[in-house]
């Protein structure tokens, strides 16, 4: 029997889940959301209502068991009583914090709640439920609070239901009556043995966390600002959160790398139960002497990427229950390779609702695993204003003094870019903005005045080349030598703009990777001698998208030479990648022309990102061809649309269904509402 539910386990849920389950026993998340409920409820009223939850939802009766062979799984039958704790004194935030070190035992129940005041404080461990159950759950509650009487819990159920469950009726009627829970587990798991808890428990213990907030008018604020700079309010939080970094942490470096969980619920259209995968981390490069602004643009473009490309998941979806899959990438749990100087961004949002009896406010505070010397940044809005949870380590030396001064340097950067007035722009430090500093070196260039150039004080990274770790390929021998940018040393970009001006009156630009044109001409406003040679490139170029279901091709023989591409395809975006090259050509809009469609090219991996539109036009065969407004400089880009049922592009209205929808659900309802 043991040997039976363990192999039909293992077929559902893979060994990389598996694996990884062994390690959130002891690790991940642990969540507690602080609902304050107008007039308060009593410790008797919240723990009769929760043994009513328990009676409703299976899921909330299960417990951590092992099998046979030391495989994990939650039996239903094998939980005990929900904890109900009281607190006599102490604000939300307070008991939030005790609540958040003393983890929910996934032996015995992985969830908790706590009565303080007028608080309701909900505590699990995010390897026994996710977000949506905890909404579910605390709906449910505030419903039996009011007198309702709730029905049992259908098959399917609003919670996702545990690992159990699902193995249980893989077998048949006869085998599937539930097995002891005392069942001994495998000789080859010994807790003993498993190094894992110790290093990860004194991790916690090393970190604390503190709360900050921006006034609802501040947060309009902000809002607005964010809207007028084409970027998201997670993005600005963002580029805030790496300055804070650099400027506050001792030896931080120049590129903070950020990492992003998102709610990708909205962009799937799929129910919102059982799909607590779609919440993963996206991780971007910020770097903090980049213009504010620019850098919260060129990570929500980073953002959008990488969801598109379903970087965010650690392993395939499966059909089966959230507690069989994780939001964490299981490559990052097994390397422990995290930047010291990382920052994680976790979109926990608020909550609200009212009965005629109730009404409840609820908001997210996480305790996040540290690893080394990271912090995390939780946000979300509660009655309009920006309510930031920092979670920071005890770092070396420095016991607990970098994180709030991060919080500080934070909270201020938002306040101050909230403030600012958009025509000015982003001030650096020192009150030179980064495009001041450009223009100061390409007036060092036009004048042949060497000097200033090589005494330039500003970051390379300033000038939107590629970064180290991201080159795009030379272009053929045949380019124009000047403003052939893409080498390995970035250094080299300084004498390309110093060559530049050599010879005038060349033109011949044919063989000039267009990228970099673009970059150069429509990003900075370079001077008249180098922006005609860029516009000597032809005026258009047409490439074919070719419906199919393969996920990768080969160019056409006519093509210069013959690479693979490799594919995604969602909310209308068709993103490529060819080598270190990538890129995407999103739907943005209809045309009046039937089959035509305007169509974004958007190549997101420099800073910033360049976007030329064009124009896609259904061709009588099948196929799409798109012409660019922007010349692609004598480069054929080969693309096609993998197949969809019913053919062709989606409806335009959802093209911007990514980074819109993933900010509606991480600024909270009142934030959406505007």
């Amino acid at each position: 029997m043991a040997h039976e539910v363990s192999a039909t386990f293992r077929e559902l849920v893979g060994p990389e889940v598996l694996q990884l389950f062994h390690t959130l026993r002891y690790g991940g998340d642990c969540v507690t959301t602080a609902v304050t409920l107008e007039p308060p409820a009593s410790l008797e009223a919240v723990t009769a209502a929760a043994a009513k939850l328990q009676a409703r939802h299976a899921m909330l009766r299960a417990a951590l068991r092992f099998d046979g062979r030391g495989e994990p799984f939650f039996d239903c039958t094998a939980g005990g009583a929900v904890e109900v704790r009281h607190y006599d004194e102490g604000d939300a935030q307070e008991v939030a914090e005790k609540e958040l070190h003393d983890i929910p035992p996934l032996q015995t129940c992985g969830w908790r709640l706590a009565v303080c005041g007028p608080h309701i404080l909900h505590t699990y461990q995010h390897s026994f439920m996710d977000g949506v159950s905890v909404m579910v759950i605390l709906k449910e509650l505030i419903e039996i609070l009011s007198g309702h009487e709730l029905e049992d819990s259908d098959a399917s159920g609003e919670i996702p239901r545990p690992c159990r469950d699902l193995v249980l009726e893989a077998l048949s009627e006869e085998d599937a009556q539930p097995r002891s829970t005392a069942e001994t587990p495998a000789s080859g798991w010994s807790e003993e043995a498993w190094a894992g808890p110790d290093e990860e428990m004194a991790s916690r213990s090393r970190t604390k966390q503190i709360w900050a907030r921006l006034s609802a008018g501040e947060t309009e604020q902000l809002l607005a600002r964010c809207r007028k700079e084409g970027t998201t309010m997670l993005s600005a939080i963002a580029a805030a959160a790496s300055f804070a970094v650099s400027v506050a942490v001792p030896g931080a470096p120049a590129v903070c790398n950020a990492h992003v969980a998102v709610d990708l619920r909205p962009l799937c259209k799929v129910a919102a139960h059982g799909l607590g995968d779609y919440v993963g981390l996206a991780k971007s490069p910020l770097v903090s002497s980049l213009p504010f602004w620019r850098r919260a643009r060129v990570y929500k473009h980073s953002l959008s990427r990488a969801i598109e490309q379903r970087h965010h998941l650690g392993f395939p979806l499966q059909d089966v229950p959230y507690q069989a899959r994780c939001s964490v990438d299981t490559r990052l749990l097994e390397e422990r390779n995290f930047n010291p100087n990382s920052v994680f961004f976790s979109n926990r949002g608020a909550w609200q609702l009212s009965t005629e009896a109730y009404r409840a406010t609820a908001v997210h505070f996480v305790r996040s695993l540290v690893y080394g010397d990271s912090t995390v940044v939780s946000a979300c809005t509660v009655s309009g204003e920006l309510c930031l949870t920092i979670c920071y380590p005890e770092r070396d030396g420095q016991p607990f003094e970098s994180g709030p001064a991060v919080a500080e340097h934070l909270v201020a950067e938002l306040k101050r870019q909230a403030a600012e007035d958009a025509a000015e722009g982003a001030a650096e430090d020192g009150g030179l903005s980064s495009d001041r500093l450009f223009e100061e070196l390409v007036a060092a260039v036009v004048a042949d005045d060497e000097e200033a150039v090589r005494n330039f004080k500003g970051d390379v990274n300033m000038l939107g080349f590629w970064s180290q770790d991201h080159l795009l390929q030379p272009p053929p021998p045949a380019a124009y030598p000047a403003l052939n940018v893409a080498v390995a040393n970035r250094s080299k970009c300084l004498e390309a703009l110093l060559s530049s001006k050599a010879d005038p009156s060349v033109q011949d630009v044919s063989g000039l990777d267009a990228v970099h044109v673009a970059m150069l001409t429509e990003q900075y406003e370079l001077p008249d001698v180098l922006r005609g040679r860029a516009q000597a490139l032809e005026p258009s170029l047409v490439g074919t998208w070719v419906p199919t279901r393969s996920s990768e091709w080969s160019w056409p023989e006519r093509a210069a030479d013959a690479r693979t591409l490799h594919w995604w395809y969602g909310n209308n975006t068709c993103w490529w990648q060819s080598g270190e090259q990538e890129g995407c050509a999103e739907v943005v809009a209809p045309c009046s022309e039937e089959g035509a469609y305007r169509v974004q090219y958007i190549v997101s991996h420099v800073e910033p990102a360049i976007i030329l539109p064009g124009t896609l036009t259904m061709l009588p065969d099948g196929t799409y061809s798109v012409h660019f407004d922007e010349a692609l400089a004598g480069c054929e880009y080969m693309m096609r649309i993998a197949e969809e049922p019913g053919g062709g592009p989606q409806v335009a209205e959802e093209a911007f269904g990514g980074p819109e929808a993933a900010e509606e659900a991480y600024v909270g309802p009142e934030a959406a509402e505007e």
